[in-house]
C-alpha cells in the first residue's frame, strides 16, 4: 500500500526523500574517478568496441527521459514505495514528483544544474541548497560517486564519456570493465547483448553497488530496461525501479527543472557543511 501524505510522520518521511535527494544531488555534481580494488586486467576486442557504442547509442537516444514508475525502497529501517513521475534531462536536469495513492503530489524534488531542492506542498515548505556533493552527505549516508543514480534512474550504467571497455577471460566470457571508471558490466546471452548488470569494488574488496536491468522493451527505438533494481551493501539498502511507461527524446523546457514559486510558507536554505 502507497502511504498517503497526510498519515506520513516526519522521520518516515525524510527516510523516503532523502534517497530520492540523493539522486538529485547527484545531477549536478563532477563525478571523479573512483578507486577500484584491482586494476583492470582486460582486452580490448571487438566485442567491447560494439559495446562501448550500445552505450553511447543508448545514451543519445536517452538525452531526455520522461517517465512513470513505481519506487521501491528498503533499508535496515524502512520499506517504502511510491508511485514518481520522472523527468531527466542530461547531463544534470532532473525533477521527481512524488505521489501518494490519490495520485497527489505529497513531494516536489529536483535540480536545475546549480542548486538542488525539495518542495512539500503540505507544509509549505521549500529546501534549497547547492547540489553539491556536501549537501548530499548530509541529507543521506548513502556512499556513491556524483552522478551514479542518475545513470541509474535512466537504465544504464554510470559510464563516463571517455569510457575505456575491456574485456575479461575468453572470447566467449559476457564480463567487462571500464578502465577510466572501474566499472563492471556484464552482457546478457545472445545476439542483443544488452546490459544485465554492472557493479563497482573499492579497494578493499567490498562492493560499492550493483544494479540489475531487466524487462527490456523496445522504446524510443532502443531497448530500455523497465525493471531497474540497486543494491548498496555498505549502508544495507535497495532500491527498486518498474516503470510503467517510458518517453524518450523530445524537448523538455528549462523551467520543468527549476523550483517552485513558494507563494507562502518558508524556504529553507541547505548550508554546506566544511
Amino acid at each position: 500500500m502507497i502511504p498517503r501524505q497526510s498519515s506520513i510522520p516526519m522521520r518516515r518521511y525524510i527516510n523516503l526523500t532523502a534517497l530520492i535527494l540523493f539522486v538529485v544531488v547527484s545531477a549536478g555534481c563532477a563525478k571523479p574517478v573512483p578507486k577500484v580494488a584491482k586494476p583492470a586486467e582486460g582486452r580490448r576486442t571487438r566485442l567491447a568496441a560494439q559495446l562501448e557504442q550500445g552505450v553511447e547509442k543508448f545514451r543519445g537516444a536517452t538525452n531526455t527521459v520522461k517517465g512513470l514508475a513505481w519506487v521501491d525502497l528498503d533499508t535496515a529501517d524502512e520499506d517504502w514505495k511510491t508511485e514518481a513521475a520522472i523527468v531527466v534531462r542530461r547531463p544534470d536536469l532532473l525533477r521527481i514528483d512524488v505521489m501518494d495513492s490519490l495520485a497527489d503530489v505529497w513531494a516536489k524534488i529536483g535540480s536545475d544544474g546549480k542548486d538542488v531542492w525539495l518542495y512539500v506542498p503540505g507544509k509549505k515548505k521549500l529546501y534549497k541548497g547547492r547540489a553539491s556533493s556536501r549537501n548530499m552527505m548530509r541529507l543521506t549516508s548513502f556512499d556513491s560517486e556524483p552522478g551514479d543514480l542518475v545513470s541509474l534512474i535512466t537504465g544504464m550504467p554510470p559510464l563516463p564519456e571517455n569510457m575505456e571497455l575491456v574485456q575479461l577471460g575468453g572470447s566467449g566470457n559476457r564480463h567487462f570493465v571500464d578502465r577510466v571508471s572501474g566499472v563492471h558490466v556484464w552482457i546478457e546471452k545472445g545476439r542483443k547483448r544488452r546490459i544485465a548488470r554492472c557493479a563497482r569494488y573499492s579497494q578493499d574488496g567490498a562492493t560499492d553497488y550493483e544494479i540489475v536491468f531487466s524487462d527490456y522493451r523496445r522504446t524510443g527505438g532502443v531497448d530500455y530496461p523497465y525493471a531497474i533494481d540497486a543494491s548498496f551493501p555498505r549502508n544495507g539498502a535497495r532500491l527498486r525501479l518498474e516503470y510503467k511507461d517510458v518517453v524518450l527524446g523530445g524537448d523538455v523546457p528549462d523551467d520543468a527543472f527549476a523550483p517552485p514559486v513558494r507563494r507562502r510558507g518558508k524556504t529553507v536554505r541547505l548550508k554546506d557543511r566544511r
